[in-house]
């Protein structure tokens, strides 16, 4: 029972997962491979290279949001 703005999408498209996401109003973490030159249409809260880097990243939007 949380509103979209309180939930983050991890994912590794730009496409379908962050344009998606970014669309219902939720926060994103793109994980973007080394070689992904395409992005969407949105951006992502937070660009990360590799998964092991998402506790940085959730606790930057948590920051972002006090």
């Amino acid at each position: 029972r949380v509103d979209p703005h309180q939930m983050v999408y991890v994912g590794d498209d730009p496409v379908l997962d962050v344009d998606a996401a970014n669309r219902v109003g939720l926060k994103t973490v793109w994980v973007k491979k080394s070689d992904d030159a395409a992005s969407g249409e949105t951006e992502a809260d937070i660009v990360i290279a590799h998964i092991r880097d998402l506790p940085k990243a959730l606790q930057a939007i948590e920051n972002q949001a006090l």
